[in-house]
């Protein structure tokens, strides 16, 4: 009975959906909410960020490659239904509301009060846009002027969604200090109904099969092909066996704890790099005033003879031997002699590349 009033109820407010956007646009919102500097590298191109500040990038389909402070390597996969979402390379916590009215001057509506007054909350790296499904964007004001645009013309009723940036928030004096970027496990497994039902499982087996083809292509026509046979399945498995949430018209199977259908960007691989950390540090050392003039090929030889000095120097006795303490002075000492040999009044920053962080 309840999934026939949701179904009559959608019939009803067909109107209810938000009008579509270019297929195109895929705007990516890089936000740096905390009080410090932040640097990022997006395929090779280095973002600087100031404080409490943001940068909207327009990112096409198809793979991408983030590397962060760390050294670290995020490879990430955005689909061509992506609706865009936030990168956030400091682990910052945003806020998300949904319950934010609308209704039109042609109707009167009593609402009822809100189950909770909790807001939820996510601090993943990539916040997608499709999986949490908002409609206001971090910055965007929601006035009910732009709600009756966000709507097509003929919708009377609807609650929107609003994710906030902890800038947003005069009272919260966000410090990445001890910030972690969130990074999801790559590898987890699904969540496998317990119903005997053979067709049920079959279903279920069918939807686990969309998905890992849907996460492995790079096809335009085999996404979209891929969506609407999972959209066909999903509609079953609400109807006949009262499995999954939202409505007929946009049955929601996160339940299942699916890799790539109902995303619009997934993280595919991570790459942690220990030499990641001591590299950045060369590389802020020398180059973070951007005083100095560097030749590529004297860096390269500069950072082979450092990690060719890791001779095992013994300082100690017995297991508790150490040679690390004479490598950093070693370290340090060379670093120093080598941006006074090449100091100049040019500017040329030094680039980041692969090179250093592979074994």
């Amino acid at each position: 009975m309840k999934k026939i009033l949701l179904l009559l109820l959608s019939v009803f407010f067909i109107s209810c959906d938000i009008k579509s956007s270019n297929d195109n646009e895929h705007i990516f919102y890089l936000d740096n909410p905390s009080n410090k500097n932040i640097e990022i590298i997006l395929d090779s191109k280095i973002y600087k960020l100031k404080p409490k500040t943001y940068e909207i990038l327009n990112l096409k389909m198809g793979e991408y490659i983030a590397e962060l402070s760390d050294g670290t390597k995020v490879y990430f996969k955005i689909f061509a239904n992506s609706k865009g979402g936030i990168i956030n390379p400091t682990g910052a916590t945003y806020t998300i509301d949904n319950s934010i009215r609308y209704q039109s001057p042609r109707v009167c509506v009593d609402w009822a009060e809100p189950e909770s007054t909790i807001l939820s909350t996510i601090d993943d790296f990539i916040i997608d846009k499709n999986y949490i499904d908002w409609e206001y964007d971090i910055f965007e004001e929601a006035t009910y002027e732009s709600m009756s645009k966000k709507l097509s013309s003929n919708v009377d009723i609807y609650v929107f969604t609003k994710i906030y940036s902890p800038s947003e928030f005069k009272d919260v004096n966000y410090d990445i200090e001890k910030a972690k970027v969130n990074l999801p496990k790559i590898e987890s497994d699904y969540n496998i109904p317990n119903n005997k039902d053979e067709t049920f499982q079959n279903y279920i087996k069918q939807i686990i099969d969309l998905d890992k083809a849907y996460k492995d292509t790079n096809d335009v026509k085999t996404q979209r092909k891929i969506l609407k046979e999972y959209d066909k399945i999903a509609k079953i498995l609400w109807l006949k066996y009262n499995f999954g949430e939202g409505t007929y018209d946009k049955v929601n199977l996160k339940i299942l704890n699916l890799k790539s259908l109902n995303r619009g960007v997934i993280i595919t691989k991570i790459e942690e790099w220990k030499r990641g950390r001591n590299i950045l540090f060369f590389r802020d050392l020398l180059f973070q005033n951007q005083k100095y003039t560097y030749n590529l090929s004297l860096a390269l030889k500069l950072i082979t003879s450092i990690l060719n000095t890791a001779t095992p120097l013994s300082i100690g006795s017995g297991k508790f031997q150490s040679f690390f303490p004479v490598l950093w002075n070693i370290i340090s000492f060379k670093a120093i002699a080598f941006s006074s040999l090449f100091s100049t009044n040019e500017i040329k920053p030094f680039p980041i590349t692969d090179w250093y962080l592979s074994e």
